[in-house]
Order: C-alpha cells, then sequence, then structure tokens
C-alpha cells in the first residue's frame, strides 16, 4: 500500500509510515477490527466461552473484547429472545382480544328462576299465593350487563321514538313482557313450610332481538313468614230450640256469645218450620273467607247441623195410642153419650147396654197443604134404647154415636 501522506510504498499493516512518520490509520482500523472478526467466526473459543458466562479466562489468554459498536454473540441472542417473546406477547393480546370480543358478541344469559317472586294472601293455614317476575331487578341486571344503570330506563323511555336508543328499550320492554310464570301446584290453603311449584315460559325470539337470553323452566319455593289467624266457632254460644208440636214443630235460634266477630254476620236456617223430630236443620251464618281473613281470624266452620227433638206429637196411628189413653177416652165417651141423650130426649128414653164397637182415627200424611187439625179420633158405641108404639111389646133397636176431635 501507498502512504496517504507522503505518497511512498510502505507494508500493509505498518502502523506508522518508515518515510514521514506519520500513522496510517487504516492498518489500525483494520487491526481494530480484527479480534471481533475472530470472535464472529469461532464463537466457541473457551475465552469467549468464559467470558459470555462471566467467568475468567484462561490464564495467559488474552481477553476478547468486542469492537467500538459492536455485540457479542449472546447479547444478540439475547436480543433474539426478547423480540421472539415481545412477538408471543403480543399474539397473546391479540387472541384475548378477539376471545373479549367473540364473548361480547354472544347473548347475554338470565335465569329466571332466580328472579320468581311469591306473594300472599291471608294467614298460616288459610293463605293464597300469587307468583310475579320481579322485573325491576330482571331490568337493573340486564342493564348492567350492557353496561348501563336502571336509571337509563327513565332517559330511554323520554327519547320516546326518536332515537335507537329508545327502540332498545321497546325491544327489552318487549322481551321481559313475554315472560310469563304460572303456579302449577296447590296455592290456596297454605301454612308455613308448605312448597309451591312454578313453571315459566318465554319467548327467546324476542329477547334475542336485545342480544339477551332467558333460561329456566320451574322453580319450587317453601311458604315462611305468613302470620297466624285467631280461629273462632261461630256456633259456640248459639242457641237453637224447637217448639210447636210436630209435624208442625218450628226452630229458633240466636246468638248469645261475646264474641264481637260473630255478631257482625248473621245466621239462617235452611228450613224453619214444618218439623217433626228426627229431622236435621242446617243453620249457616253469612261469613266470607277474604274478609274474615282480611281481619286476621277464620271461622273454624260455616256451618252446622242440629236434630230436632222434644217435640209433643200428633198421633199418626192408632197402635201408637197407650191401652191406658185408650181406657180412659172410653170411659170419657160413655159419659159423654149418656149425658147427650139425657139432655137431649124426654126421660121416657133410656139406654141400655151400651158397647164399644171400633175406631177411626184421621191424620195428615205428609204435613203438607192446609189443615185445622192433625188427626181427628172416632169411636164407635153400640147402645139399645126403646120406642114407645101403639103396641105394647117394646122395639130393641142399635144406635151409633161418635167421640170425635182430641
Amino acid at each position: 500500500m501507498f502512504c496517504a501522506h507522503c505518497g511512498k510504498k510502505m507494508e500493509d499493516d505498518a502502523a506508522k509510515c518508515p518515510h514521514c512518520g506519520k500513522e496510517n490509520k487504516a492498518a489500525q482500523a483494520k487491526q481494530a477490527a480484527a479480534p471481533q472478526q475472530a470472535a464472529e467466526k469461532q464463537p466457541d473459543q473457551p475465552a469467549a466461552a468464559s467470558q459470555a458466562k462471566g467467568q475468567d479466562a484462561p490464564q495467559g489468554a488474552a481477553p476478547v473484547k468486542p469492537a467500538a459498536g459492536g455485540k457479542t454473540a449472546f447479547q444478540k441472542f439475547m436480543g433474539n429472545k426478547l423480540l421472539v417473546g415481545g412477538a408471543i406477547a403480543a399474539l397473546v393480546v391479540i387472541i384475548a382480544i378477539i376471545v373479549v370480543v367473540v364473548l361480547m358478541m354472544q347473548p347475554k344469559k338470565f335465569n329466571l328462576e332466580e328472579y320468581v317472586e311469591l306473594n300472599y294472601d291471608g294467614y298460616d293455614g288459610y293463605a293464597t299465593a300469587y307468583v310475579s317476575i320481579d322485573e325491576s331487578k330482571l331490568y337493573e341486571d340486564i342493564l348492567a350487563a350492557k353496561g348501563k344503570k336502571a336509571e337509563d330506563l327513565e332517559s330511554l323511555w323520554s327519547l320516546s321514538g326518536l332515537s335507537s336508543a329508545a327502540k332498545e328499550y321497546m325491544l327489552l320492554e318487549e322481551a321481559v313482557d313475554s315472560i310469563d310464570v304460572e303456579i302449577t301446584s296447590e296455592r290456596e290453603h297454605l301454612s308455613n313450610g308448605d312448597t309451591i311449584t312454578a313453571s315459566i315460559t318465554y319467548d327467546n325470539e324476542i329477547a334475542g332481538q336485545s342480544k339477551i337470553q332467558f333460561t329456566g323452566e320451574t322453580v319450587t319455593l317453601t311458604v315462611e313468614g305468613l302470620q297466624p289467624v285467631t280461629e273462632i266457632d261461630p256456633f259456640d254460644g248459639l242457641k237453637v230450640t224447637f217448639t210447636g208440636v210436630a209435624p208442625n214443630g218450628k226452630v229458633e235460634y240466636a246468638y248469645e256469645g261475646g264474641n264481637a266477630e260473630v255478631k257482625n254476620y248473621r245466621f239462617t236456617a235452611d228450613k224453619k218450620d214444618g218439623l217433626r223430630n228426627g229431622d236435621v236443620v242446617t243453620i249457616s251464618i253469612n261469613a266470607d273467607d277474604e274478609n274474615t281473613l282480611k281481619a286476621g281470624y277464620a271461622f273454624t266452620q260455616k256451618e252446622a247441623q242440629f236434630t230436632v227433638s222434644d217435640l209433643d206429637e200428633y198421633v199418626a196411628a192408632y197402635a201408637d195410642l197407650t191401652e191406658d189413653f185408650l181406657t180412659k177416652v172410653k170411659a170419657e165417651a160413655e159419659d159423654t153419650i149418656y149425658a147427650y141423650t139425657a139432655s137431649t130426649y124426654n126421660s121416657g128414653f133410656a139406654l141400655s147396654d151400651l158397647t164399644y164397637s171400633g175406631y177411626i182415627l184421621n191424620a195428615v200424611k205428609d204435613g203438607s197443604g192446609y189443615v185445622s187439625s192433625y188427626n181427628n179420633l172416632y169411636l164407635t158405641t153400640a147402645a139399645r134404647y126403646p120406642i114407645r108404639r101403639a103396641s105394647s111389646a117394646p122395639l130393641r133397636c142399635t144406635s151409633r154415636c161418635a167421640l170425635t176431635t182430641f
């Protein structure tokens, strides 16, 4: 090569020109780059490996130094590793964003079994159940899932039909209105601890327009929190009496108890007269469960039956008459006949051989229609009495008399 200063020929690797003494910068630069090139060509040399691991180079070995502005193989390896790690991290972020977007596009699901409310009318043992959907809570949860607040309902509604926000509300309201819940088990005369089963129906096609989906089919709820009622027997204190003569007996009744609630109602009987012993009269109180339960009490019974007894009775058959009674009646009949003939006929008329012949008993069979009396007993007797004629021989005839109406 030639010196850049004096132009004379010199060795390529000479540090200075032997002619002018100036430094050979080209040779210096080449010498400085030589160690770096050697390290790049031979990365597995002990000195380089020891330095890469942070260990001391073997004794007598010259340390390898990177050229100015250069990097060791380890530094390049670490740089490449960071680049790959960054790429992986970026890929993970992209995948996460895709998952979030996909999830956001899926309809929000709401299990309606969690929104069924059980309400009651009445008291423990007499309650009636009703079920409904807690729409306020459902609206609140739907809006929260959409990143909105319950207060947004009012603002959406105030927009009327002037914006897409109002349309969103309309669709949401239509979806909620499609929900129906109905009790499928016994719903009346409930007590604490009873269970209620209700079915839920809805229209997910409508709900899908609001990007929501309803789930749930049936729900079982336990009755609790019912207040006890005061039970009252309205017939405790009702005085019932039967008067008259069967089959035309009558019933009379009056409440003589001290319960103020019972006094608010009226008693009625299904049959008041034309009664016989053994008949059954039903007396009821005109109370309605809805009214009594609202006042916190319940009648244990609203009607009761009473059997007619202790009525005097008209005789309906001759066999029902006692021997003592018949003996007394026959004696009274004879006295009546003798008294009648004595007062009606002259003193020359006299009865003889008065004897009992038989009876006739008329009685009402069914107690219906108008009658002046309910039975009539007729006793017949036979007697002989003389009739004076032109002939001196007496004529004997038979006459019958009757004793009636007793």
